[in-house]
């Protein structure tokens, strides 16, 4: 969920970073035509989260996250963007803040942020990771009608209007909560890791998510099995009657190299065909590897 960096080079006195080609969109893009559904955004954010978790774990914060700095790929995951203002340096030293100034983008700057020689830690991306839930669930920044140089002192001073106030905004209490969490004006209100954060999105959208993907993975694998055992009984059944020359298509598998029988390591190759070894069934993939036809064919005493 971080957009990778391949190579840093020097050319002419440029410097510069061959980075991943991201085939997506950012989230503020997404929400140029209105707020996300909340399934939708509550896994957005919970990739950004684990992003953030792995970033963090390495000593690195972002300390500029917002919605145009997250994008969704083509496979509908998020990724976090721009390290440009991160740092690595420890709070506990002298002239931390100071030494770097003030830094972030003022919509989703968390208060201590704001503050120029503020000591800052890892849970100031939590706090502009809520700003960003609070953009995606309305569709504006939580200061969105307040001036420019006004955002800071806003973000310092002020909570924003609760995303139910907002016009057309429908969102369950629990998950309002979670958001205001997230933007605690002090650190120690909010969640303390970007896991917490994810433990706490996941009680609103996985439930539902999980079992449904569970149901899906369940139901496919019992499927395969399921063919394999009915066309292993007819076979039983009905060979002694067959004539060796017949031709029977007995059932399309799915990911059939993945079923522990169908292993490569225990089928023996020829072409497009595959026989698995002590038994006298014949796998055909007529050159698509990614599905099979189970045949009782060619028997083989």
């Amino acid at each position: 969920n971080i957009v990778s960096s391949y190579d840093a080079e020097v050319i002419d006195q440029t410097l510069f970073l061959v980075i991943e080609y991201v085939d997506g969109q950012t989230l503020a893009e997404r929400v140029t035509d209105g707020p996300m559904q909340i399934n939708e955004a509550c896994r957005a954010i919970i990739d950004a989260a684990k992003g953030l978790s792995h970033a963090h774990g390495m000593g690195i914060i972002h300390r500029d996250i917002k919605p145009s700095n997250l994008i969704v790929d083509s496979d509908g995951n998020v990724k976090v963007l721009d390290f440009g203002l991160a740092t690595t340096r420890s709070p506990s030293q002298p002239g931390y803040e100071e030494a770097l100034g003030r830094a972030g983008t003022p919509d989703y700057m968390a208060p201590e942020q704001a503050k120029i020689g503020q000591t800052i830690d890892h849970r100031c991306d939590i706090y502009s990771l809520g700003c960003t839930f609070y953009h995606i669930l309305s569709g504006q920044a939580p200061f969105a009608d307040i001036r420019k140089n006004d955002k800071l002192k806003a973000h310092l001073e002020m909570m924003p209007l609760p995303l139910n106030r907002l016009d057309g905004i429908h969102i369950p209490k629990e998950l309002q909560n979670i958001v205001a969490k997230m933007m605690a004006k002090h650190p120690e209100d909010r969640y303390q890791t970007a896991d917490e954060v994810i433990q706490a999105v996941q009680t609103i959208v996985s439930p539902p998510f999980n079992r449904r993907t569970a149901n899906l993975v369940g139901m496919a694998g019992v499927g395969c099995l399921a063919a394999l055992s009915i066309a292993l009984i007819i076979y039983r059944e009905l060979k002694p009657r067959l004539d060796p020359a017949q031709y029977a298509e007995m059932a399309l598998l799915t990911n059939w190299k993945e079923l522990p029988l169908l292993k490569p390591s225990n089928v023996a190759a020829g072409n497009d065909r595959y026989r698995i070894e002590g038994n006298s069934l014949w796998i055909d993939t007529y050159g698509q590897p990614e599905q099979a036809w189970l045949n009782y064919r060619h028997f083989r005493s």
